[in-house]
């Protein structure tokens, strides 16, 4: 069976080319072929095969304009969905869903959002929503961004300073979790199962990733997560807090298999292949 494994290029070719081999050669394991494609090549090669040819689609960014084009244009089955997407890159729509799932994580508050007008224009409005939360607080992106800027705010007056010049963008407020007391872990959940747990260690303000043998409320919630947002496969990111309660604070629907794979000396991609063999034959 034939399948799509989509990329958008970056300046780190090398790497990128080690990620795309490792993850077809797992595949070919299943005898599952995946032709590789950059986002921007891909309807011109849809345009050029027999209709129905690719039978299924990986993602390796969180693209949401190709999932849908690959769903409703050409009726292909994507890992993940656009739906599935849309909740991962939205942490307004996470927190919603987490809270809704009754899945423990930071207090998010949207603020209200107008193109082209800055929100101190609403700053009381802004205030009001906030009396529940508690200083200090992370400023961010509604939308995850590549080196994005978060903002540590620690009281009302910081609040206004931080807002006034980024005002005109889409923006949480989310509860400041200390790093006292605290650890944190990437979970990498595939269908039902927990694949691979990481503990991310700060030295020297250096955060480093290690293989660890994760508290089992915080595989649970993990686990949780992924089926609240629909997820095949998923890197959910916890907060382990005081050795006993795990908040959930982001998840990545499209992870780096083949760097998480190297961290834990797990053969992840393999993994990834035969759970994805296993829905594709129900394509048939």
């Amino acid at each position: 069976m034939n399948g799509l494994l989509i990329y958008r290029q970056i300046t780190d070719q090398d790497k990128q080319r080690l990620q795309i081999e490792t993850i077809i050669r797992a595949f070919q394991q299943w005898r599952l072929t995946l032709i590789s494609v950059t986002t921007k090549d891909t309807n011109r090669l849809l345009e050029t095969s027999q209709r129905g040819f690719f039978k299924f689609a990986i993602l390796l960014d969180e693209d949401t304009q190709i999932a849908r084009y690959l769903q409703i244009e050409h009726r292909i089955k994507v890992f993940n969905d656009e739906s599935s997407m849309i909740l991962s890159i939205d942490r307004a729509l996470l927190s919603i869903s987490l809270r809704n799932a009754m899945i423990p994580s930071p207090a998010t508050i949207a603020l209200p959002y107008v193109v082209n007008v800055n929100i101190m224009q609403g700053i009381q409005e802004v205030k009001a929503m906030m009396q529940d939360i508690l200083y200090p607080v992370l400023i961010k992106n509604r939308y995850p961004q590549v080196q994005e800027k978060i903002y540590f705010v620690r009281d009302e007056k910081e609040l206004i300073k931080t807002l006034s010049p980024i005002g005109m963008q889409p923006l949480i407020v989310q509860a400041y979790v200390p790093p006292e007391n605290r650890q944190m872990f990437k979970v990498l959940v595939i269908g039902k199962k927990v694949q691979a747990g990481i503990e991310v260690v700060t030295v020297n303000q250096q955060d480093y990733l290690k293989q660890a043998k994760l508290p089992p409320s915080v595989a649970k919630v993990a686990l949780k997560t992924a089926k609240t947002i629909g997820a095949t496969y998923a890197l959910i990111s916890v907060f382990y807090l005081n050795n006993k309660n795990p908040y959930v604070y982001s998840v990545k629907t499209n992870p780096n298999i083949v760097e998480l794979q190297l961290v834990t000396g797990i053969y992840l991609s393999w993994y990834l292949a035969r759970h994805i063999h296993h829905q594709v034959k129900k394509l048939k």
